[in-house]
């Protein structure tokens, strides 16, 4: 038998999503399994993104939107019906809501077996969708759930929704790459006070206006800083907030100012399981997070950090750990050593890649 054919598709190529894409593809086995990535860019996409896939992972763009549109989810599905029937994968593996549906459904028409979907956060979740849309998006994931295929869940509460869905389903963690997440060393400024920060994308997911509130109440015990870059980039930049926008970075920049930060705060409205917090935890540091799906699954509350269900809690917790030194660095430690038990990420590939042989032997290939 030669090697294991996995398809890859992708229409999310960015943030947290490509970042799990990519490090599952560098640490699979490639003794074992032929990598195919079929991916769709978003603004959000690192211009150098082939940078972060071995030269035996095949790359090839499969345009895709994020928003509905029927005349181009209808070429996008058409597209993935023609790949499957031509190339005959082994394994299909299908990221985010877009995705998960269309290939589910080609999956079906087409016969191809040995079907995943990791939702890395399920569309009817998202609170800057109307209600109405959000039942609509839930509706076609109980419809998509029918059609056969295996759900991968990253966190406790994604894999209840995904058993809600009748759907078959397994959990499997997000993990870091912890070769590449280290402490850098990276020195902001002294000035008597702290740095908290948060990294990623400025976006209404990200709640920047409860990071703004917290900014605000805590300006003058703390230093804020904000890794990343968005469209909602005004909404922090005022003159009472004194938070620093660093804007765009590469990978290692911001890992590198992740890792200069005493605190860790992510202030999201919705996750599924999010990759900053695994590399903040990584890098040792005490994290505070909204009590949300994926956070619980990584923050133990009082031992690696805070969990903060508005934004009082925050100030409350965060006030604590900027007083207190030593319970940063015993939060950061103990978050530290639970990353490495559960989300190395060699671990969390090898645990794919049993899943993915899992599949081949029940199919009989």
């Amino acid at each position: 038998m030669g090697k294991i054919k996995v398809f890859h598709i992708v229409e999310a190529f960015g943030g947290g999503v490509f970042s799990s894409v990519s490090q599952l593809c560098s640490h699979l086995d490639k003794g074992k399994f032929e990598l195919h990535v079929f991916y769709s860019t978003r603004p959000e996409t690192p211009a150098n993104f082939r940078d972060f896939f071995s030269p035996d992972v095949n790359l090839v763009h499969l345009p895709m939107t994020r928003a509905v549109s029927p005349s181009a989810d209808l070429n996008a599905f058409i597209s993935i019906m023609k790949i499957l029937k031509k190339q005959k994968p082994d394994i299909v593996h299908l990221h985010s809501s877009k995705a998960g549906f269309l290939g589910r459904l080609a999956c079906w028409l087409t016969g191809a077996q040995n079907v995943f979907y990791s939702p890395r956060g399920f569309a009817f979740l998202m609170k800057d969708s109307p209600a109405l849309k959000r039942k609509i998006y839930y509706a076609l994931e109980k419809f998509a759930a029918t059609l056969g295929g295996t759900t991968v869940a990253v966190s406790s509460d994604e894999l209840a929704y995904a058993r809600r869905l009748a759907g078959s389903a397994v959990l499997i963690p997000n993990g870091v790459d912890l070769e590449i997440v280290r402490g850098e060393g990276h020195q902001f400024p002294a000035n008597g006070r702290v740095y908290a920060g948060i990294s990623g994308r400025i976006t209404y997911a990200r709640n920047p206006a409860l990071y703004r509130n917290i900014a605000k109440s805590l300006k003058d015990r703390a230093n804020f800083i904000w890794i990343g870059d968005g469209e909602l980039k005004d909404a922090l930049e005022l003159p009472d907030s004194r938070i620093t926008v660093t804007g765009w970075k590469s990978r290692q920049e911001g890992l590198k100012l992740l890792s200069g930060l005493d605190i860790y705060m992510q202030t999201s409205l919705w996750e599924g399981m999010p990759i900053a917090v695994l590399e903040a935890m990584a890098l040792g540091k005490p994290v505070i997070a909204t009590d949300i799906i994926g956070n619980r699954d990584l923050v133990v509350h009082g031992e690696t950090g805070f969990l903060a269900k508005d934004e009082a809690d925050f100030i409350h917790y965060l006030d604590i750990l900027i007083g207190d030194a030593a319970l940063r660095s015993a939060m950061g430690k103990k978050g530290k050593a639970l990353i490495h038990e559960r989300h190395d990420m060699k671990k969390i590939a090898a645990r794919y890649g049993d899943l993915y042989l899992s599949a081949i032997s029940k199919a009989g290939m």
